[in-house]
């Protein structure tokens, strides 16, 4: 005697998602998270040598910012322009340039350093870095 059950109204509506989509959002969290972790040990870092009155590190990080701070979020403002390109499109990024095409894995890592230079190129031209 076969019987059939109903799926229940989550299964009904619940969407399938490939491996692929589940694996490009577990890396999406892993670098947010990773960035929320950064932030707050920067943070934490300037809280505590303040409270510490350690002005020799403090020294150091201001007089070094661009290097310390700014530019490892250069990079995570270029992953995050690329990720927006990908879902805006809904398909993986391509592009073609002068002789040169790029498909698969290759092209949003291209992408990626192509806008970590543009942004990196961008804060030297307008932010002053003189050294004391």
């Amino acid at each position: 005697m076969k019987t059939e059950l109903a799926p229940s109204e989550a299964e009904v509506h619940r969407p399938r998602l490939s491996r692929r989509t589940r694996w490009n959002l577990y890396v999406k969290w892993v670098f947010i998270c990773g960035a929320a972790i950064y932030s707050l040990f920067h943070a934490g870092f300037v809280v505590s040598n303040t409270l510490q009155n350690q002005k020799q590190l403090l020294d150091i990080v201001y007089a070094h910012y661009a290097c310390i701070v700014v530019v490892p979020f250069a990079g995570y403002a270029a992953l995050a322009l690329v990720w927006l390109l990908e879902s805006l499109s809904g398909e993986p990024i391509e592009f073609k340039a002068i002789g040169f095409e790029f498909k698969g894995p290759a092209a949003p890592i291209i992408m990626w350093v192509l806008c970590f230079l543009a942004i990196v190129a961008a804060i030297a031209a307008t932010w002053p870095l003189t050294s004391k």
